[in-house]
């Protein structure tokens, strides 16, 4: 079993998550305003072994999926 958790702005996710997911999380954490980055945290999520990062306000991104939800 994988437990997630919530993990503040700038959390290394390094170890869950490949190299183009971690780009997304950088890039969508660049969008914060500052306001944002102190407030803002990640819920980490498995979805059939994958993780799920769903920014609090802002996007869920998945592994594999170009797509935020």
């Amino acid at each position: 079993m994988m437990l997630g958790g919530r993990f503040d702005v700038g959390h290394d996710f390094s170890r869950v998550a490949s190299a183009e997911l971690l780009e997304r999380i950088a890039q969508a954490e660049a969008d914060l305003s500052d306001e944002q980055r102190q407030s803002a945290r990640w819920t980490l999520t498995w979805l059939e072994g994958s993780p799920v990062l769903a920014l609090d306000g802002g996007p869920t991104l998945r592994e594999g999926s170009a797509e935020e939800y």
